[in-house]
């Protein structure tokens, strides 16, 4: 479940400008489970009030069914490399809250990874 600094930076770009329409890709793999698998949605990576956010396709591969989140966490928990990553439906409302430890083994310390990478890369050249 780490994430590796070559993936966010493979797919970096599509998260920090709009997806352009011959685009077929607009999904990217996060993090799985065993009976469930987490993407990210190319283009919707935000910075706001030192919070980042990202909104996530949610797949239940045992029930095959699909659900959607906004997803936020603050640069304190990224900075601390542990907190809380919060799950909001895309209404606005809390959904839940997911424990984070950078680098650990849970789907919330790999989405936090996520974000936190992107954030991170984006800093690194200027553009957020």
């Amino acid at each position: 479940m780490v994430l590796k600094r070559t993936f966010i930076l493979s797919v970096l770009t599509f998260f920090s400008i709009n997806v352009v329409a011959e685009d077929t890709k607009v999904w990217y793999p996060i993090t799985d489970s065993n009976s469930t698998a987490y993407f990210a949605k190319a283009g919707t990576f935000q910075r706001s009030k030192n919070t980042s956010s990202i909104l996530v396709q949610i797949t239940d591969k045992l029930n095959n069914k699909t659900s959607y989140a906004k997803v936020y966490m603050t640069d304190q928990d990224c900075d601390n490399g542990y907190g809380v990553i919060s799950f909001y439906t895309l209404r606005g409302a809390l959904d839940f809250n997911s424990d984070y430890v950078s680098q650990g083994q849970s789907v919330g310390a790999g989405i936090g990874d996520f974000i936190c990478g992107v954030r991170n890369e984006l800093r690194k050249q200027g553009r957020k």
